[in-house]
């Protein structure tokens, strides 16, 4: 099953202040929600720095994704002047929403855990959600990419909801096409509906790794300049290993950050996006991996 916060995937997305949705044929198996209090700056440097809300992700049955979304209209939208500045931003709030009625027969069963999860996007056979959103987001999946577009700001994020994880390596391939030092994308994990989770962000300029404790306002644990190693309108990838609570951050195989934190120890893995351009912005998610470890 794929539950959404404010994306929509069978297996996936993101973090932010928004809703959720289910997904599944236009969203049919994820739940969304729409998005709750403003996202704070990405490139806040402190401890307790404010992040994207993300709202409680919902999820359906028989479905392998989940999504939650954050809508755009109460959203700071951060400049790259504002990132150089260590600025605050803020992502808007996400809501749950009831999930559509799962389809009758044609799910996706869970890989056992000992072969791993991939997702390649080369079809849409776990229902992730696509289509146009009411929070701006507009998400399709084409030439095996899964392709997330903005009309503003915004956040979402959406998780696979077939198998929770506690100790594993998730790794995911990302461009930022349009959208320029105010658009992130990440990965969720360690997400559970009603708890919370974590979300590591990168910006062209920017990462960090995000808490959100239930529907309040993420905080930012750590962060830093990704140090040009981001590459916009390039595949980028990113990779999160967690094991026995420490958990280790890299962008295209570098070692961003080593940290340990133990507020939430297990709970889904997922995809997540964010949109602090009030132009709008277009990210593309691809290979999606989750492996356990021993």
């Amino acid at each position: 099953m794929v539950t959404t916060g404010h994306h929509p995937a069978d297996c996936a997305i993101a973090i932010g202040v928004g809703f959720i949705l289910s997904s599944g044929d236009q969203g049919s198996d994820d739940d969304q929600a729409p998005a709750a209090d403003t996202p704070t700056d990405p490139t806040a440097d402190s401890a307790d720095e404010t992040a994207p809300a993300v709202a409680d992700a919902t999820e359906t049955s028989d479905q392998p994704t989940e999504t939650a979304t954050s809508g755009s209209d109460d959203t700071a939208t951060p400049t790259a002047d504002d990132a150089a500045d260590d600025a605050t931003q803020t992502a808007p709030p996400i809501t749950a929403t009831p999930p559509p009625a799962p389809p009758a027969s044609d799910e996706v069963s869970p890989p056992p855990a000992d072969t791993g999860f991939v997702e390649d996007f080369s079809s849409n056979e776990r229902n992730w959600s696509v289509g146009a959103l009411e929070t701006g987001e507009t998400t399709t999946i084409e030439d095996g990419v899964f392709k997330v577009r903005w009309s503003g700001t915004g956040a979402s994020y959406e998780v696979y909801s077939g198998q929770t994880y506690t100790d594993f390596a998730a790794e995911l391939d990302c461009a930022l096409i349009e959208g320029g030092d105010n658009v992130s994308c990440g990965i969720v994990f360690a997400e559970e509906t009603g708890v919370g989770l974590y979300e590591f962000e990168v910006l062209n300029t920017l990462y960090r790794l995000n808490r959100q404790e239930g529907g309040n306002t993420p905080i930012t644990l750590v962060s830093g300049d990704p140090g040009g190693m981001m590459q916009v309108g390039q595949t980028n990838q990113l990779r999160v290993v967690r094991r026995n609570n420490e958990i280790q951050l890299y962008l295209n195989d570098q070692l961003l950050t080593t940290m340990t934190d133990t507020m939430f120890v297990t709970g889904r893995v997922g995809i997540s996006t964010n949109s602090y351009s009030e132009t709008g912005a277009e990210i593309w998610l691809d290979n999606l991996r989750i492996e356990v470890l021993p």
